[in-house]
């Protein structure tokens, strides 16, 4: 622990504390991903339907003068001892080496980007497509997964082929690459799918970057290098933290705003401190990143998650409006009327006559009548199914004081006190009142009665 790190408990966190950060930023990570998927398969999606239908593949073809020697979509096909696909070196004639004359990368351009090309650190999404020799269809494609790939370029975290082929592209650039297996996946491959010195084909799409920037670097700094920053430094990282969730709060992108309001939260936890008025600076922002994040949530229908951001505002400023606002609605979505009402009155009187929390105080008070009219249905409709249930006639026991049930008793009991009879088999043919009677004397003498074939037998 680092003697200049603030000793406020606020910015303290239990082992609990940290599995809920730990559940909240996987959940967030889904949800960007989800947003990512959306977002870009819903533009263009005539563009991204003809790349992943392979028509950059033909195009190159056609120009090298060379086709497949049946066709893709054929139901019968012969087969035959020469191997019936492209060669990919043969492909390359018609295309531009990109590894410094190394022959290791080949590039042929299928649609033009816009801008310039992507710097190394940034955080590239892409589409893509790999094939080898021995296939037609793609060994591995983003359609698997269904959302666009997202990677940093140029930091170790892909293929070299890959790497440096991204490098080579701009944004919304599409091309065909042909890799050497020494820049792909070598000579012992990815058995069985990818065999051993293959070379591979792949058509790539990029869809966005963004370029690496002071806040990325400050992440991949070491907590010693983190220590040297300004505190002026410090702050300016997490102001541009909320700048950029906040402009995807605008474009209703709720996983990526959440995202960028944790990290900025993480540089203020290891802001080395040195006077009380930095700790009110630092205050002052990690009120409104919660807030922000509490926002976020109540736009994903996350009640718990906005109150728990409510709560550590409300821990140090109790009479924050905003906060007791935000609460309040949290506590509407998990049906807690009466608590959010108390809470929109205080909110009212911190922050008077504010429409926002007038109107929650009226739809909270609707909300509370319809929820009080849909129990009181629901408690009349399980009376309604309780009166309309038919109770079931009573079952009249059988009178064993009748001369029939003591000629029956008496054949029992001797039955019962006989050392080496284990079954009385002469009971067939018994009326329904006989039988009752029976059963009734089987019970008192634990024997066991077998009304089909008329046994009573010893237990």
């Amino acid at each position: 622990l680092n003697p200049k790190m603030s000793t406020d408990v606020s910015f303290k966190f239990d082992i609990e504390d940290e599995k809920d950060r730990m559940l909240e930023r996987k959940y967030i990570t889904e949800l960007m991903e989800q947003e990512e998927s959306k977002l870009y398969n819903s533009n263009d999606s005539e563009e991204t339907d003809s790349f992943f239908n392979g028509e950059g593949y033909q195009l190159l073809l056609k120009e090298c003068g060379l086709s497949l020697p049946f066709d893709n979509n054929a139901v019968d096909v012969e087969e035959s001892d020469s191997t019936p696909f492209v060669k990919y070196k043969d492909l390359t004639i018609k295309m531009i080496d990109i590894s410094d004359d190394s022959k290791l990368i080949f590039k042929r351009l299928i649609s033009k980007g816009e801008g310039s090309k992507i710097p190394i650190g940034s955080l590239v999404i892409y589409n893509y497509k790999f094939y080898h020799e021995d296939q037609i269809e793609p060994f591995d494609s983003t359609r698997f997964k269904r959302h666009p790939d997202r990677q940093r370029v140029g930091v170790g975290q892909l293929l070299t082929g890959l790497d440096i082929a991204l490098q080579s592209m701009c944004k919304k650039e599409r091309a065909n690459f042909v890799f050497d297996s020494s820049v792909m996946f070598g000579e012992l491959g990815v058995p069985p799918r990818i065999p051993g010195g293959a070379d591979i084909y792949a058509e790539v799409e990029v869809i966005d970057f963004t370029e690496k920037n002071l806040i990325d670097e400050f992440f991949e700094k070491s907590i010693d290098e983190r220590l040297e920053l300004s505190f002026d430094e410090i702050i300016k990282l997490v102001v541009q933290c909320r700048n950029d969730a906040n402009a995807a709060v605008r474009n209703k992108r709720y996983g990526i705003a959440l995202n960028k309001y944790l990290r900025g939260l993480d540089i203020l936890y290891a802001m080395p401190l040195a006077t009380d008025e930095e700790e009110k600076i630092r205050w002052g922002h990690v009120v409104k990143l919660y807030l922000n994040m509490a926002h976020c949530n109540l736009k994903l229908n996350r009640g718990p998650s906005a109150i728990k951001c409510c709560n550590t505002v409300l821990a140090k400023q109790p009479a924050n409006a905003k906060a007791l606002y935000r609460k309040g609605r949290g506590l509407m979505i998990i049906g807690e009327f009466d608590d959010a009402a108390k809470l929109f009155k205080s909110a009212n009187k911190h922050l008077p006559n504010n429409k926002d929390i007038l109107d929650a105080i009226r739809e909270n008070e609707d909300l509370k009548q319809q929820d009080y009219e849909a129990k009181k249905l629901l408690a009349q409709n399980m009376i309604n199914i309780k009166e309309n249930v038919v109770p079931a006639a009573p079952v009249a026991a059988p009178d064993l004081t009748s001369d029939l049930a003591i000629d029956l008793r008496n054949q029992i009991r001797d039955f019962t006190d006989s050392e080496g009879t284990r079954i009385l088999s002469n009971l067939k043919g018994l009326s329904k009142n006989e039988i009752d009677i029976v059963k009734a004397l089987c019970n008192q003498f634990n024997l066991l009665f077998n009304e089909k074939d008329g046994i009573i037998r010893k237990k």
